[in-house]
This record gives structure tokens, sequence and C-alpha cells, in this order.
């Protein structure tokens, strides 16, 4: 008799002092145990005259040993339900669509720098785009490679976009989730506040130097006052307070 597809191995362990073979039968509609032991020589052959022809939820046979249960076969029959999910995927637990195919649109991970020295009180590093004068106020800030951590992001981004580079990272001061303003994909800023170790200009130029969409820009850097008269674009200032 080929083995049914759906009886597989029950795995229990349970101890017994002695070697013998039961058989535990869950009983549905109307089912009645048998009166006498199940023969191990043929246990397929009694499953199959006590599960044909009946509707019982389920049949299993052990063979124990002094040592533990060894399962011999296990029937089960589904519950309605897994059938009606098994023929319709689409549906969730309640009945709803299911929503496993959704996909997630992951969040870009990005730095801002707080770039302020003390220079008759606090002063911000700022930047302008030369020429593009709607791109507004901005602080450096851009995204972090997979190969380097944040502070490392953040040292670079000030490099490629002002040309600064002997700074010190004094640590985070927030975490900004808010998307991008155009395109509303999401996104996760951490500013971090840095000062320079040595005396800089007030005011200079730098092309953008990097990899970026912003590459080769034209950048007039300069610090300004704090606090700000003017909002930086992109709420750049919020974290200021």
């Amino acid at each position: 008799m080929p083995m049914d597809p759906e009886i597989k191995p029950l795995p229990i362990p349970v101890r017994h002092t002695r070697p013998r073979v039961f058989a535990a039968i869950l009983v549905h509609a109307g089912v009645t145990p048998p009166r006498r032991p199940i023969s191990p020589a043929s246990p397929r052959r009694s499953i199959s005259a006590y599960a044909n022809g009946t509707e019982s939820a389920a049949i299993v046979i052990f063979l124990l040993t002094p040592v533990r249960v060894t399962p011999l076969l296990y029937r089960h029959d589904p519950h309605p339900a897994d059938r009606i999910r098994a023929a319709h995927p689409e549906l969730g637990s309640c009945g709803r669509p299911a929503r496993h195919n959704a996909q997630v649109e992951p969040f870009r991970v990005r730095v801002a720098a707080y770039v302020i020295r003390d220079c008759n009180g606090p002063q911000l590093l700022v930047f302008d785009h030369v020429g593009m004068p709607e791109a507004g106020t901005q602080i450096p800030a851009g995204g972090v490679a997979t190969d380097e951590s944040l502070e490392q992001a953040v040292l670079r981004e000030i490099a490629e976009e002002t040309g600064l580079t002997d700074l010190e990272v004094l640590g985070p001061i927030a975490v900004d989730e808010r998307p991008y303003p155009h395109t509303g994909a999401p996104r996760r800023t951490t500013y971090f506040r840095v000062r320079p170790r040595s005396s800089v200009a007030d005011s200079w130029t730098h092309r953008v130097m990097g990899d970026g969409e912003d590459n080769g820009l034209l950048f007039a850097c300069r610090f300004e006052p704090l606090p700000l008269t003017e909002p930086l674009a992109d709420h750049q200032d919020a974290w200021l307070g």
C-alpha cells in the first residue's frame, strides 16, 4: 500500500517501561477504538482498516520502546479554513486581500552637518549654489555609503561640498525622518555637530568633488552668525535650537 502523501512522521519523545504497541485514535463522528491491539507486523493495513470509510480527524500509532516512542504514521485532515486559504492565496487570514506581496520601500540613510565655529559668537557654515538661487541656502549633507560609518560619511560630505578637512565630530544631535519634499521618498538623516580645528576663512567658493549628482557644481561657502535670520532649505535649520 503506497504511503498517503498526507502521512508524515510525528516525532514525540515519551518514556515507557515496556515495549508494546498501542493505537491512539482521535474519534470523530462516532468512530470506536479497536478492541484488540493493532498488529506490529502490519500497522499500515490496520490503519487502512480503521481509517477507510470513516470521518476520523486523525489516527496516530506509536511503537513504545523503553527509552522513547518511535512514531510510525500520522494522518491529518486539513481544516476547512486551511483548504480555503490554500485555494485562494490572495485572501488574508480574515478574508481580506493578503498584503504579503506589498513592496516596502527602504529609506535612504543620510547625514547632515552643523559646522559651528566660535568667532565673536557662534557661526554656522552654509553654502549657496552659484547660479542656482532657487536651491536655497544649505548645510553639508548627503547619503551614506555602504562601507562607511555615519561619522565618516559626514566628514566626507563636508570635504566634498566645502573643501574643509581639519574638523572634529562632536557627536550626533538628532535623527530626522521627514521624507524628500519633492518625491515623498523615505529617508533618515542624522544631524551632527562639528567644529573646525583650525582657523577658517569667512567665505570662499568651492567646486564639488565627488560621485554624487552635485559633482562639479560651484558652491559659495560662508559662516553665518547664529541665530539665522533666514531659514535654510529643506528645513535643515530645524535642529539648531
